[in-house]
């Protein structure tokens, strides 16, 4: 099978096309874009926490972490052939390994499951009350209008230190895992929306989780949705 990088590409413009033709969608979304070990998944917990908190809005209520469990929705598709750990990696498979991949070990082309993984944010976003980790959301949704794009940054030592005590491995093992993380990413980010993934007009916010306290972070997350349904003229 041929590896075609391009028809990912052609996916996300026909998405960004088609929502362009309707305004209607039903509840504001998060989407979190990370650098490695800067605390995604927590952040995502910390929002549920809060909202949690305000039980007395229908705004807050029904929302659901998308990470993992993005996942394994994409794996509930029987055209698609991949493992759990491959799709929660993130890793981008180059040409070569994605051939033998595809030949010998029976995996979909990486552009079936990016195609695949794309489609499934486009969907859980549409719907909207979900808090989606990483896998290019903030791109492949930028064209709906209730989306909270918001991206986590922190130095790179605290990020190692924190990918150490997490895998249990050493800080050696965890400089190289932080770093890989950090290139699959960028690299997915580029090829499939020519974007660079650091570009801060991708987002609404980018929070230091070094200098911020997560639930900080969360509260202002929340009012950054209550902005955003206000604009938008929606009870959400």
């Amino acid at each position: 099978m041929i590896h075609d990088p391009g028809g990912v590409s052609r996916f996300v413009r026909g998405l960004i096309e088609e929502h362009k033709e309707t305004s209607a969608q039903g509840a504001p979304f998060v989407t979190i874009s990370r650098e490695a070990g800067a605390g995604g998944r927590t952040l995502a917990e910390a929002i549920l926490k809060a909202m949690s908190k305000r039980p007395e809005h229908r705004l807050w209520k029904g929302w659901q972490i998308f990470d993992r469990e993005l996942c394994e929705a994409v794996m509930k598709d029987p055209r698609i052939r991949v493992s759990l750990e491959a799709l929660m990696s993130e890793k981008e498979r180059g040409d070569f390994e994605d051939m033998l991949a595809s030949f010998f070990g029976g995996e979909s082309p990486q552009a079936r499951v990016d195609h695949a993984i794309f489609k499934t944010v486009h969907e859980v976003a549409s719907v909207g009350r979900a808090i989606i980790v990483g896998r290019g959301a903030a791109c492949c949704t930028r064209h709906l209008e209730l989306g909270v794009r918001v991206r986590l940054v922190a130095p790179r030592e605290l990020r190692v230190k924190r990918v150490a005590h997490r895998r249990s491995v050493s800080e050696h093992e965890a400089k190289q895992w932080v770093a890989e993380q950090d290139d699959h990413r960028a690299r997915l980010v580029h090829r499939c929306f020519h974007k660079d993934i650091n570009d801060p007009l991708l987002y609404d916010a980018i929070f230091n989780t070094d200098t911020l306290e997560m639930s900080s972070i969360a509260e202002a997350v929340l009012t950054l949705i209550e902005r955003r349904v206000a604009e938008a003229g929606t009870s959400a």
